[in-house]
């Protein structure tokens, strides 16, 4: 960041921003060298979690270039919640997770996991829910099979996963986020039985290490991915010590 100033995101009116854009080529081909050696260390695959530092593109040059080359409009005019500029702004994720994608091919039986908004933010205000907002392209991220684990977080809108999983057509397995991460057992049972209705093919755990403060939480946490096992824990969960 401090060898590249010119690389960091930018606001409207074009002040820089404390962290760097992936619409510069060369920001994300470094992301891609270190991902690079880490599966050259022999890791089984690759996760982006990409609830941190959102947006991930604001409004620098090759945005703005890019916008008016296809609209013909300055992209700094118009609201946050155009559509053309939400899915301009995508596309640069988009094409980011290509690359990661193209990488970890390389390395045949390596996967791919992203982390992403599956419900509104809680500094959202505009109401509703679509992930464009958050610059993820979930749909075409689906069509183009760039990860084969999608794991909204930190919840999930149960329309949306829905949908998700009649478009993926088994290509794509969706596992939820459980949260919040400490809550009674009985309500972690129901919570993932009703993701597993909405169409969960399993279950994340965000912060795992800090998920079994209580041995009777764990204890049912633990089983989770039993979904024959769900009416029994949660008959037994309030006996757990």
């Amino acid at each position: 960041y401090w060898q590249h100033p010119e690389w960091a995101k930018r606001t409207r009116d074009g002040m820089p921003c404390t962290n760097l854009s992936i619409a510069f080529p060369e920001v994300r081909q470094y992301w891609l060298s270190l991902l690079r050696e880490t599966l050259d260390r022999g890791v089984d695959g690759v996760h982006l979690h990409l609830q941190r530092s959102q947006p991930f593109v604001m409004f620098e040059e090759p945005v703005v270039r890019g916008f008016q080359e296809q609209y013909g409009i300055d992209p700094r005019t118009l609201p946050e919640d155009d559509p053309r500029l939400l899915a301009h702004k995508a596309g640069f994720l988009t094409q980011f997770l290509r690359e990661v994608r193209a990488l970890v091919d390389e390395k045949p039986g390596r996967t791919v996991g992203v982390t992403f908004y599956g419900e509104p933010h809680k500094y959202d205000s505009k109401g509703g829910y679509h992930p464009l907002r958050y610059n993820c392209d979930v749909d075409r991220w689906i069509d183009e099979r760039l990860a084969d684990y999608l794991m909204p977080s930190p919840a999930v809108v149960p329309e949306a996963l829905r949908a998700w999983k009649e478009r993926a057509k088994g290509r794509v397995k969706f596992w939820v986020d459980m949260q919040p991460r400490t809550q009674d057992g009985i309500r972690h049972v129901q919570q993932a039985r009703g993701y597993y209705e909405a169409g969960a093919d399993g279950l994340a755990l965000w912060d795992g290490e800090r998920r079994p403060p209580h041995a009777s939480e764990w204890a049912v946490v633990r089983h989770l991915g039993h979904r024959d096992r769900l009416d029994l824990l949660e008959k037994e969960a309030p006996t757990y010590y």
